[in-house]
């Protein structure tokens, strides 16, 4: 870690959202921050630029682990299971597809204990499917932006970006009054909100964002080939720190990464290349406001 001094050190709030009560995050077991982003894995390449590839770290079983489950960009009403990793990148069909008549929004979606958890198209709404009994619930988020406008990212792609770690489900987003970063956190189970952030971070100003250990990343730039991760919000704590990690876009098109706290990889979408990262992490040694 490093101090620096820059707009975002200087003017770095972190406040609960609204006016509303939380019941708080459960407790992590290790808040343990990254010191390295390997270099990324080629699996596989489609057309969709904003599709995306999916593996559940909290299944039920090894059957279960090995699933791969895709969204196509042309098609936001499905969502495609193959049973092993390796099928999907030999182009097998699918195993089984599910149905979502009201459709979804984006590509930043996870597959958690055996539910799949998406934006509902054109809302404000997080739904979780299970997928042995294909019931439904949802929940929506409050200040949520889903006009135009409001996109996360500097992709300008997702209204919400939905993350698991090793203290479950979170879904970063946007909010239609002002730039910030809205972080909220969900019980996977219930959807009831468990609390939510309001962070003094201009979302349009980075690339994209993900969740490891309760640490919320913020990568520079998902269009240029050589990025960096320069920014760390230890949500437990409400401090920003000050990294920098290089972090890679090959083809230059990054529209999601999502972490898997099984495999401890990085899984993203690169102008349709699926792809993994591998990640180190520590133990910090210097705790404390790094601005």
């Amino acid at each position: 870690l490093y101090q620096c001094k820059d707009s975002i050190n200087s003017n770095f709030e972190i406040l609960p959202t609204g006016n509303y009560s939380y019941p708080g995050l459960p407790k992590r077991q290790k808040s343990w921050l990254l010191y390295a982003v390997g270099k990324p894995v080629f699996h596989k390449s489609v057309n969709d630029i904003y599709g995306s590839w999916l593996r559940d770290p909290a299944a039920s079983s090894d059957i279960d682990h090995e699933k791969t489950y895709v969204t196509e960009e042309s098609d936001t009403h499905n969502l495609y299971e193959y049973p092993t990793k390796m099928k999907y990148r030999m182009n097998f069909s699918p195993r089984r597809k599910y149905n979502i008549p009201e459709g979804f929004q984006g590509n930043a979606h996870v597959v958690y204990n055996g539910s799949f958890y998406y934006n509902q198209y054109n809302s404000d709404l997080v739904v979780k499917l299970d997928l042995v009994t294909m019931k439904k619930i949802s929940t929506p988020l409050p200040y949520a932006g889903t006009a135009v406008g409001n996109r996360l990212y500097s992709t300008d792609h997702n209204y919400m970006d939905l993350n698991v770690d090793e203290v479950g489900l979170w879904v970063i987003y946007s909010t239609y009054d002002s730039n910030n970063t809205l972080v909220a956190k969900l019980d996977a189970d219930t959807l009831k909100m468990q609390y939510n952030f309001n962070i003094s971070l201009d979302h349009r100003k980075f690339g994209e964002m993900f969740i490891v250990c309760g640490h919320l990343y913020a990568i520079d730039s998902c269009t240029e080939t050589n990025s960096h991760i320069r920014y760390v919000i230890d949500l437990y704590n409400g401090k920003l720190l000050n990294v920098d990690l290089p972090f890679s876009n090959p083809f230059r098109k990054t529209t999601t990464v999502g972490y898997n706290p099984l495999t401890v990889e990085l899984y993203s979408w690169d102008k349709g290349n699926a792809l993994t990262y591998p990640i180190r992490y520590r133990e910090p040694t210097i705790t404390g406001d790094r601005t």
